[in-house]
């Protein structure tokens, strides 16, 4: 990609420049060279009527939740390494600490990088209500995998109780919108749509921030 393209030049234009500094090398050849445009991906979060009509359709399935904490802001990675532990049910928050990332071809549970992804995020009645539905549904799937269930303890895990692969994920998402007559969007969509209704809601940009 162009974004991947220019990042590499700068690199490399960095580096020359240094051993120019330093006497290795003569001229810095990546100097000059021009930036590849970069075109920015249209974003096209959901309306608020579709935001309802996903949700409707997906009540009392495995998704509802999964939805309801999509369209809070959650990234897919926080949110598939959700843990019930993190879920405040008494104060209605969420603490945002974790993510599900592949580190050298395996995926773990791993701290968010940075301090300031670290978060407390308000949970509505509605998502309280669906998280409380949601933890039956995960009780049944540990029943099902009886010995086989590896537990820990996450909101969204696999058939097994491990992590969920995001691409799964991800087909879920496309199902949900395509089972409720609406054109497909990135996940990533669901977390600009969070942010679009927060703004329209009359809500600062700091706190949408």
């Amino acid at each position: 990609g162009a974004r991947t393209i220019n990042q590499t030049l700068a690199l490399i234009s960095a580096m020359y420049k240094s051993a120019v500094n330093n006497e290795i090398v003569e001229t810095n050849p990546a100097k000059g060279i021009k930036k590849i445009e970069e075109r920015s991906k249209l974003i096209n979060p959901l309306t608020e009527l579709e935001v309802i009509k996903l949700l409707d359709a997906a009540h009392g399935t495995f998704m509802e939740a999964r939805l309801q904490i999509a369209f809070m802001g959650l990234r897919q990675g926080e949110a598939l390494g959700l843990r019930w532990s993190d879920i405040d049910f008494t104060n209605k928050l969420i603490n945002v600490s974790h993510q599900s990332q592949k580190v050298k071809g395996v995926r773990k549970l791993v701290k968010l990088k940075s301090a300031t992804s670290h978060r407390k995020v308000m949970l509505s009645d509605s998502t309280i209500e669906s998280l409380k539905r949601h933890k039956v549904i995960i009780n049944r799937m540990r029943l099902k995998a009886g010995n086989s269930w590896e537990e820990m303890d996450l909101v969204f895990p696999n058939v097994k109780g491990g992590l969920q692969q995001p691409k799964l994920d991800y087909v879920r998402w496309k199902d949900a919108l395509a089972n409720s007559g609406i054109s497909p969007r990135s996940l990533h969509n669901a977390r600009h749509t969070a942010g679009t209704l927060l703004y329209s809601k009359g809500e600062g940009i700091e706190t949408i921030r």
